[in-house]
Parts: structure tokens; sequence; C-alpha cells
């Protein structure tokens, strides 16, 4: 093999390789309770780059069952995959803050995650629970 065919080759493989890493992430992915939605993350790749929303639906807890009343999208900010671990940040929820709120996915399956937002100064972590997340087919 020529070396130039043989940079060819290996260009090729590891194009390939961050194509297979980042199509880990890439898809729709949504956490339900009771048969409602309660955030859908759509997250998608190209060239390497990560990019995606989420959106979160708010629900009225004086009804029984809960139920959806609204829902808020929001773009991903610095969408980044590390290991099994995909980390973002999404403008706060309550929009006159101006804040963004940080959060976790970790992988745990081919296609289910545990999503996770990051405690706040005043919160203990153990305090934030863990969604369970579903990629959608």
């Amino acid at each position: 093999m020529k070396v130039g065919q043989f940079l060819q080759f290996c260009a090729l493989l590891l194009t390939a390789t961050l194509a297979i890493a980042q199509s880990q992430i890439a898809g729709k992915w949504q956490a339900t309770e009771r048969r409602q939605p309660v955030v859908i993350l759509d997250v998608s790749e190209s060239q390497g780059k990560l990019a995606g929303t989420a959106i979160f639906y708010l629900f009225n807890h004086d009804n029984n069952p809960p139920t959806v009343v609204s829902s808020v999208e929001r773009q991903l900010v610095s969408p980044s995959l590390n290991g099994n671990v995909f980390s973002f940040q999404v403008k706060s929820l309550d929009a006159s803050s101006g804040e963004m709120d940080s959060f976790k996915m970790r992988l745990t399956g081919k296609d289910e995650a545990l999503l996770r937002r990051s405690a706040s100064e005043s919160e203990a972590e153990a305090d934030i629970p863990e969604i369970r997340m579903i990629r959608q087919k």
C-alpha cells in the first residue's frame, strides 16, 4: 500500500470512528411519566458538532393525575459528549433570571440514559432526581 493510500485509509477510519462515537447520542430522547411527556431532547450531530433542543413540559399538580399545562423549548448550549456522559446547558426556565441550567445525561444502554439537572449552590446533588430517558426509534 502506498503512503498516500495508507493516509487516506487512516483518515477514513478516523472519520468513521468519530461518526460512530457521536451517533451514540444523536437522536430524539424522551422521558415520560404516566404516559405524558416530561422532557424531550432532540440531539443532532453534523461534521463533528453536536446541537439540539430541549422541550420541558410543565405540569399542574393540583389535578389527579397531574396534567401538562404548557411546554418550554430551549436550544442546547455547549453540548458535549465525554465517554458515556452527554453534558449541555439551557437558558433557565425562569427566563427573567438570565441564568443557565446545566444537565448531564449518562448513557446506560444503547437507547437508554439517565438525565439529571446539576445542583445549584443552594441544592444538594443527591436531592436532584434522575429522569429515565429513552431514545425514540
